[in-house]
This record gives C-alpha cells, structure tokens and sequence, in this order.
C-alpha cells in the first residue's frame, strides 16, 4: 500500500483546501495546519475526511504518519 500525505490525498481528489475546509465546516487555515503537520485531527474529523477523500480512516492515519515524518525530515534539514 502505498502511503500518501493529507496533501496528496487531498490534491488525488482534485480538491483545494478551500474546498474541504467549507464541507468540513472550518477554516482553510485548519486544513494547512493538517497538511503540514502542525495539528493532529479528532477522530470525528478523521473521519470527515476519509469520506471526502473516499478512502478509509487507516489511510487518513497512515497519511498523518507520513505527514508528520516528511515535515521532520524537512526540519533536520
């Protein structure tokens, strides 16, 4: 299986973070934060967000731990 950051999921359904954060009811401002590591989602939002990306809640976990790696990386940079 391969792992993707909330980013690509996000970017795999053509979607801008304008578009989620208004079906998620948040700021856009929220999603960046996700996809860049900075906040970590409630399970509730987990969920939202595999329905919008049309994967499961193991995918959006897996592209959290992926997220949170590839900023690490970056920072040891």
């Amino acid at each position: 299986m391969k792992k993707y950051s909330l980013k690509e999921l996000r970017e795999n359904n053509n979607l801008t973070q304008k578009e989620v954060s208004e079906r998620l009811g948040v700021n856009k401002n929220y999603i960046s934060m996700l996809e860049n590591g900075t906040r970590n989602p409630s399970d509730k939002m987990k969920n939202e967000l595999a329905k919008i990306y049309k994967c499961s809640v193991v995918d959006i976990f897996l592209s959290i731990q992926t997220t949170k790696r590839l900023t690490e990386t970056k920072e040891a940079n």
